[in-house]
């Protein structure tokens, strides 16, 4: 398998997980008071805005040529870190450990 198809496939499995830690979200918030219930909503709707910017790149990265995929990985990169760092920030404000 070639860097290319495993970086891809690797994004899916991240998009997946991003989609898993939005349900859970979406559950605790069901289960919180509404002023903690505001704070969670208020967090996961910046997280579906970052997954969505993640998700453009990531489609863009999929049907770019075999030369190109390796420009667009570089923003892609920061478009994944910026959602995995949502995703640490609103865990450790609240979720159980």
């Amino acid at each position: 398998m070639d860097d290319r198809k495993i970086y891809i496939d690797k994004l899916a499995s991240q998009l997946k997980t991003w989609d898993d830690d939005i349900k859970k979200f979406e559950t605790k918030a069901k289960n919180s008071a509404s002023n903690v219930r505001s704070q969670i909503e208020s967090k996961i709707s910046e997280m579906r805005i970052k997954k969505t910017k993640f998700e453009k790149q990531f489609n863009e990265l999929k049907n770019s040529g075999v030369d190109a995929w390796k420009e667009i990985k570089n923003g892609i990169e920061k478009a994944e870190n910026n959602m995995k760092d949502s995703v640490i920030n609103a865990k450790e404000k609240f979720m159980d450990n």
